[in-house]
Parts: C-alpha cells; structure tokens; sequence
C-alpha cells in the first residue's frame, strides 16, 4: 500500500502546485483518486489541495474545495482556510457545505442565506446533509430559517416528491433534532405544513417524513393528534403507515401499537414496519408472549436479522440473545445505513461485545477504502466515519473488558 499511495502522491502533488491550470486539475484529479481509493490519501494530499485554493483559475479552486471536502479529515485540518471561502461567489457554497457537514459555525451565515433565499436547491448540492450538520445543536442554530421555510412552503407549487431536488423542504426538515428542546417550538408549524401538503395527491415523502418528525417529537406534539387521526382514516397506505406510527409515539397507546402490528400478519411479511412497532412496544410496557416470539422468529432467520432487529432484542432478552447478537454483529459493522444502530448497540453490549474486536481490528487495520461502486462523492466520508467509530467503539469496550476484570477478576 506504502508505495502505491507514495506513487501516486508524488506524482500528484507537483502536478497540483503547478500555475498552468490545466496541470493543476490534472494533479487534482490524480489526488481524488488517491483519497478515494487510500486511507492515507488525504494525510499526504491535503498540504498540496489548501494550496490550490489560492490558485488563480477558478476551476482549479473549485476542484480543489470539492476534494477536501469529500473527506472528513481533510475538511477538518483545511476548516480555518475553508471559512474564509464561504463568502467566494465561485467556491462559496461547496466550502459552506463542507463545513457544515462538520457542524462548524462559520458555515451558518451562508447555510441560513441559502435556506432563507434560495429558490430551489439544485444550485447547492449536499444541501440536506449541509443542513442536518447542525440539527443535533443544542440551541437549534437553524430554527428561525427553518420556520420561514415551512411558513413560506407552496405545497401546490413544489416538486418536493422528488426528496431532496428542487425543493428546500427536505433540508429544512434535515436541520430539525426533536431531541433538541428547542426544537419543538417547529411544531406549530409542521402541522401546519402536514396540513397543507396532505391536500396534494403526488407529496409522498415529505407528508410521511413530516409525520415521522411530529411523532419523533412525542407528547410534545400532541396538538398534532386530530390531524394525525384524519389522515389515518383519509390517506393512502404510506401515509397512513405513518401517521399511525407518529399518533403512537404521541399517545402512548399500547392498544394501537398492538392492534397495528396485528394487522400486519406475520412480522416476516413487512419487517421495516413490525421491528418498529416491535421496538416501540419492548420500551413502553414489554412485549407480550406472542410479539416476543415474533421478535425472536425475526432475529433467528437470516433473511431478517439485520440491525433494526438487533437492539430491541437485546433491550427485551439480555444476555439470552448474545449468541444470536454476536453471530450478526461483526457481519453489520460496515452497512453504512445501519451505522447508528449497530455501533450504538455495541457500545451498550460493552463487555460483552468483546468477541467483535476482532472485526472491528479488521475494519480499523486497513489501508484502502471499503470497495464501493463507482466514484461516489460521499465513499471517502462514510469510510471515515466508520473508522472513527470503529475505534471509539474498540475502546469503550476494552475499557469495558478491563473494568470486568478489575471488579470481578476475570473477563467473559
């Protein structure tokens, strides 16, 4: 690996410093290359790619900012000279978006420019990710652009069904944590919001994710319940699915999480809607005899043991479902969609995770990048991540094999 990255890495460089434009994206080109295929990519190209931005040819800083910024690392090393570009009519916004994925607040200046006034969003790609960079800030940064957006939504006008282009909607959904207190004072106006797109036959995705959110927000959205409960009966089946979801969450009601999950059949049958039910019900009040059996059935099968299933079987087992945890677990580690639930659910197995080190070694030791189809822009930052929590992961539950061993004398 040394020498194949060296390889590259001396070739590009002098290519990137070069004042021919034409020379300098050539270099660039080369070092994407690199950092997409080499973890160590971004360490040895980095110094070279925050010299371009001073280049000249504007090209050459654009293609500059949109290499630093497909890497965490290197965004985060480059953050000082990045804030100083998100004014730059050329390289303003990929720097902007850079920095935000980060949650750095020298991006929210522009950020709440471009919510506040932007048409559309498909003049600033990664706006949604850009967005939900600050949604987990504790004193909700973009709160007030997020409720202009809302106020300001044209439900009849918008092509909003078309998730996160040509519309502002999804991102300024993105930036809102109902875990954040600050947070709730969007309620209020994503009902009226759900209101208003649920008159609109074509709006699929943001009615059901602005349903998803209220009932995210728990009895603090409790004004949403007539609504919620007109839209159970009048909707079609998506939206249906999540109102009823979002009216549980609200209320609290064991009877209708039942009386749902029920109706569904056999869990197996549609096991995205059974799991959540399933977990919701293992928090509030235990299972019953026969959704316990059902949550078991969908975790001993292979066809449905994926990582949704994992925690609330945990939370309602214990230590009788570690063979079947610690069978799945190392096979989960790198499906980035399940990122958030697996490593949150080793961090809580703590010692008893401890036959997944292994697996996590094998993920933290490797010098290139997991393979992914194609040139994705986001490859470079989602194999970062994992690394990241990889190791923070490894540590706690070291730690926590250690602490065993001190208290008890020995380890599992």
């Amino acid at each position: 690996m040394g020498d194949s990255l060296s390889a590259g890495s001396d070739r590009a460089e002098p290519l990137i410093r070069s004042p021919d434009p034409a020379t300098a994206r050539v270099g660039i080109r080369f070092a994407r290359e690199a950092i997409h295929k080499w973890r160590g990519g971004p360490a040895r190209l980095w110094p070279a790619l925050v010299h371009a931005l001073d280049h000249e040819d504007p090209d050459v800083r654009a293609s500059a900012v949109d290499t630093i910024g497909r890497s965490i690392w290197a965004t985060r090393r480059a953050a000082d000279r990045l804030a100083q570009l998100t004014a730059d009519p050329i390289v303003g916004w990929p720097a902007t978006a850079a920095l935000a994925r980060e949650g750095d607040r020298r991006a929210l200046p522009a950020l709440r420019a471009v919510l506040a006034t932007a048409a559309t969003d498909t003049t600033h790609p990664g706006l949604v990710r850009a967005a939900a960079g600050f949604a987990d800030d504790s004193s909700a940064p973009l709160l007030g652009a997020v409720l202009d957006r809302l106020a300001g939504h044209d439900a009849a006008s918008c092509a909003c069904s078309l998730r996160d282009r040509g519309c502002l909607l999804p991102a300024a959904l993105a930036a809102l944590d109902p875990g954040v207190p600050a947070a709730s004072a969007a309620v209020p106006a994503l009902i009226a919001a759900l209101s208003d797109v649920a008159s609109v036959e074509a709006h699929t995705w943001p009615r059901g994710r602005i349903a998803q959110l209220l009932g995210e927000f728990g009895p603090a959205a409790g004004d949403a319940v007539p609504l919620l409960e007109r839209l159970i009966a009048e909707g079609g089946e998506a939206l249906e699915r999540h109102a009823t979801l979002a009216l549980i969450r609200i209320t609290g009601d064991r009877r209708l999480a039942e009386a749902r999950l029920d109706a569904l059949g056999p869990a197996t049958r549609r096991p995205r809607q059974a799991v959540v039910l399933l977990d919701w019900l293992v928090d509030h009040g235990g299972l019953s005899a026969r959704h316990s059996a059902e949550l078991w059935s969908m975790a001993a099968d292979p066809m449905w043991t994926y990582a949704r299933v994992l925690p609330p079987l945990w939370r309602h087992a214990g230590e009788a479902a570690l063979p079947v945890l610690l069978a799945a677990l190392p096979q989960l580690l790198e499906v980035d969609v399940y990122g958030a639930f697996v490593y949150r659910l080793l961090d809580e197995l703590g010692a008893a995770a401890e036959p997944v080190v292994p697996a996590l070694d094998a993920i933290i030791d490797r010098h290139e990048r997991a393979p992914e189809p194609g040139d994705d822009a986001d490859t470079v930052s989602r194999d970062e991540r994992l690394v990241e929590r990889a190791r923070a992961t490894r540590a706690r539950i070291v730690e926590a094999v250690a602490h065993d061993v001190q208290i008890h004398g020995t380890g599992n």
